[in-house]
């Protein structure tokens, strides 16, 4: 079910990009998350209370750790670009956080 819900906001965030309007690829995967985050689980826990493991709290940590780290990743340079090796470390690092989830099942 996530490829179908992602795929979209993936393609329009790489013809965005293409089209050299990167604060539409931005603002697409920002939103996307802001929406997800607060107005489905916000309207999910306002119907049923939703359990909340504290396991999860070590995601949420290397959640916020990526968020910094991509923000770092924006700041360096002079242009506040995205290039192909930041795209790829971006990549691996995703790569190695599934990875990591698999092994801890």
């Amino acid at each position: 079910m996530s490829i179908g819900t992602s795929l979209p906001e993936l393609v329009t965030s790489v013809v965005a990009v293409k089209d050299e309007k990167s604060s539409i690829a931005f603002g697409n995967v920002i939103g996307s998350n802001l929406f997800n985050l607060l107005l489905v689980l916000g309207v999910s826990s306002a119907i049923k209370p939703v359990s909340y493991s504290i396991d999860f709290n070590f995601t949420m940590i290397i959640f916020i750790l990526i968020t910094l780290l991509v923000w770092v990743l924006d700041m360096a340079g002079k242009k506040h670009s995205f290039d192909k090796v930041k795209g790829i470390s971006m990549l691996l690092i995703y790569a190695e956080y599934m990875l990591m989830l698999i092994l801890s099942m």
